[in-house]
């Protein structure tokens, strides 16, 4: 069958536009369409270091805040190496360093500790440094934490943009304690409606306590229990600990530097989960 010459050109163009339409697909598979976010306390929850030194009513000198300034890697290390480092394969992280808590702090966050046995152990550690102590006060007493944190609203917002349909999940690292602090405040009542289930390492019974976001075995929870696939669900995280756990389970993920949430809202938009 001979074509005419006039009609060549879109004969042509047609098996070239269907050719490359296959050799797309092939090339460029369509990802998994996510049902599940996944976020953590940091993400929406931010620590005020003005309001934790004030707290502790310390404003009277420039010495005292700059010594709040540098107490935490002092504190940790002493409480390092009074009480041990973490020696699980996966270890909790502080959220501020990014850096491995001290063990006695794990224990307390996983629920193997109460609040007060491991605050009384620190304190004593800490004798005769009043400074200190009220430190350690503040951040062992739930009702202090939610004086001295607030809501992102950035995260917030984001939140609340996410498409109908998506599910979304607060995977925390909290001791019980502080977890109920903030299920039962304000700051509590405008952030957890916003997802389906909250997962917290204080609130774990065993066989699972002892876990944190960290391990891979806090997010095969999430999804047993909520019958999601490993590529149906989104991590998003600061925590290179906890990017690497999503990934080493074939979970999608996004890792952002903190406070960057334009690169949060760009990826969210990239994968079109939010309005």
């Amino acid at each position: 069958m001979i074509i005419p010459r006039k009609r060549t050109s879109f004969f042509v163009f047609f098996m070239a536009l269907f050719l490359g339409v296959q050799q797309s697909a092939h090339t460029n598979p369509m990802h998994t369409p996510i049902k599940a976010i996944l976020v953590g306390k940091p993400f929406l929850i931010s620590t005020d270091r003005a309001s934790v030194v004030g707290e502790a009513g310390v404003f009277s000198t420039l010495w005292n805040l700059g010594k709040a300034l540098s107490l935490q890697k002092d504190l940790f290390a002493k409480i390092t190496k009074k009480f041990g480092a973490q020696t699980q394969p996966y270890k909790a992280n502080d959220p501020d360093t990014g850096k491995p808590l001290p063990l006695i702090m794990r224990y307390w966050l996983t629920g193997e500790k109460t609040g007060v046995e491991v605050r009384d152990a620190i304190l004593k550690l800490f004798d005769g440094d009043s400074y200190t102590q009220k430190i350690v006060n503040i951040v062992f007493t739930p009702e202090k934490f939610i004086a001295t944190n607030g809501i992102i609203n950035d995260a917030l917002k984001l939140v609340k943009r996410v498409k109908p349909g998506i599910s979304q999940f607060f995977a925390s690292n909290q001791d019980a304690a502080t977890y109920e602090a903030i299920r039962t405040s304000d700051m509590g009542k405008k952030i957890l409606p916003h997802f389906k289930a909250v997962y917290n390492s204080g609130n774990l019974k065993p066989p699972h306590q002892g876990i944190v976001l960290q391990d891979p075995a806090f997010y095969q929870l999430i999804m047993q229990e909520q019958n999601l696939k490993p590529e149906e669900c989104l991590v998003i995280d600061t925590d290179e600990d906890i990017i690497a756990a999503a990934k080493s389970l074939g979970m999608q993920h996004f890792q952002y530097k903190a406070g960057d949430y334009d690169a949060v809202k760009k990826e969210l938009k990239r994968l079109h989960l939010i309005s």
